[in-house]
Order: structure tokens, then sequence, then C-alpha cells
């Protein structure tokens, strides 16, 4: 697994960018809105250039998103499954969010699980796509 990737942060987060997926850490008491994703497409564009990646949330803070957002992530069709990891008592909302999303979505309370399963997703998307 190669371990670079390339650093973003702007005033609501910070983003760290790797060969197959991202790791998005918001800010303290930001709200996440559908703008975010549009802002987030840009680095997405920069960094896959159209191949297959997976989100994930890593929730060390406390914030809010807007369920639209996810509506909004679809602009990024690569975009093929979002992870989020969270602690036990925060994961009821990340279960609410997840039916604004109609890719992968799973919830995890470890980062490394999160990055185990994002093979599982991409090698998942390889197999559909063998069909078509």
């Amino acid at each position: 697994m190669d371990n670079a990737f390339k650093y973003h942060s702007d005033d609501h987060c910070e983003i760290l960018l790797f060969e197959k997926y991202l790791i998005k850490q918001v800010k303290e008491g930001q709200t996440i809105i559908p703008d975010h994703a549009a802002k987030l497409k840009i680095e997405v564009d920069k960094q896959y250039n159209g191949k297959p990646f997976v989100y994930i949330s890593n929730r060390i803070h406390s914030y809010s998103v807007d369920p639209l957002t996810y509506r909004a992530a679809e602009i990024m069709p690569n975009l093929m499954g979002i992870a989020i990891v969270t602690t036990e008592d925060k994961s009821k909302h990340a279960a609410y969010e997840s039916i604004f999303f109609k890719k992968p979505f799973k919830i995890f309370d470890d980062l490394k699980k999160a990055i185990a399963w994002v093979d599982k997703v991409l090698e998942n998307e390889i197999k559909l796509s063998d069909r078509i």
C-alpha cells in the first residue's frame, strides 16, 4: 500500500488524498453544506482524474451535516462509497445520513477498518463494471 498522500486544508476541513481514498476531517462546530461537495470535487478531479475512490469521513470533531450534501456528492461519479468513522454515540446520526446516499455507505469505529473496507468497495465496482 502506498502511504503517499496530498494534503488540502481550507476554512472548514482538512483532506488527505491517497491513491484510492481520501480522508476528510471537518473542523469543530462547522456545518457541511452542498456547496462543500462542489469544492471537494475540484480536489477530487485533480487527484483522481475519473479513477474510482472512496470517501472516508474521520469524525474526530463535533459538526453538523446537511443531508442534501449527499445528493450534491453525486456530481462525483467516480465516488464509489462513503465510510464514516465515529464513536458509538454519534453513529445514530451517521446511520440517518446513509439514506441520502445510494452507493455503499458504512459506519466504523476505527479508521484502519474503514481503510481496509476501501479495497472491498473498489473490487466490487470493478466486478460490476466488467458485467457491463
